[in-house]
């Protein structure tokens, strides 16, 4: 019996212990998105995310609370000034199809990088962005890949590391079509929902117009 007795308490400690380690481990995040702020911020050992546009002070960004209901108040009354600002950033970016990709190209002269080709088009409409990719995901606020518009930035890459940016064309029933620069083809539109490739590699998604445009 003390044998038995014994052999319960062992099982009884071990299983504590798988339930302490499981608990303790473990860390949620709201979204990609916020988890690769989160990681740029301790990166960074900085006491809060920030971001910044030339000639503007550096400003505190809003927790992912806060960053929701932003959205939500942005989404329930809509500007036609930010909506035809969408239209113009797809319309210029469209006039570059088919230039090459240049690694840290910024320019259509010397070719983009995806990075390089989204800040161009920004700052070619007024906003003063700047930065790789991994930067300007943290710039705006976080939609979902349903709620995403034309020119609203989707990124890509793996759990760990963003590694592409691109910005929405459309999207419809037909599906989510972006805009970037390739390294393959350079300057080109892509369908999300309908590549393997681009599918399994989208990460989120980000609004950074109704941001910006408020802000000015």
């Amino acid at each position: 019996m003390t044998g038995n007795l014994r052999w319960l308490a062992f099982i009884g400690v071990l299983g504590l212990m798988v339930l302490i380690s499981s608990c303790s481990g473990s860390q949620s995040y709201g979204n990609r998105s916020d988890k690769y702020a989160r990681s740029k911020q301790n990166r960074s050992g900085r006491g809060t995310i920030t971001y910044r546009e030339k000639g503007r002070p550096e400003k505190a960004e809003k927790s992912l609370e806060e960053k929701e209901i932003m959205y939500r108040v942005h989404k329930a009354n809509p500007s036609s000034t930010t909506s035809v600002k969408r239209d113009e950033i797809v319309n210029a970016a469209q006039k570059y199809l088919g230039i090459p990709y240049k690694y840290a190209g910024k320019t259509p002269q010397e070719g983009f990088d995806c990075s390089g080709f989204a800040n161009f088009i920004y700052n070619q409409n007024g906003f003063r962005t700047a930065g790789p990719s991994h930067e300007l995901a943290m710039m705006g606020v976080f939609k979902s890949r349903e709620d995403l518009e034309s020119g609203d930035l989707i990124f890509f890459g793996s759990e760990n590391r963003i590694s592409h940016v691109g910005i929405v064309v459309s999207n419809r029933e037909h599906g989510l079509v972006f805009i970037h620069s390739s390294s393959s083809s350079g300057i080109k539109t892509d369908e999300v929902n309908g590549s393997e490739y681009w599918n399994s590699r989208y990460l989120f998604g980000r609004d950074l117009l109704s941001t910006l445009m408020s802000s000015n």
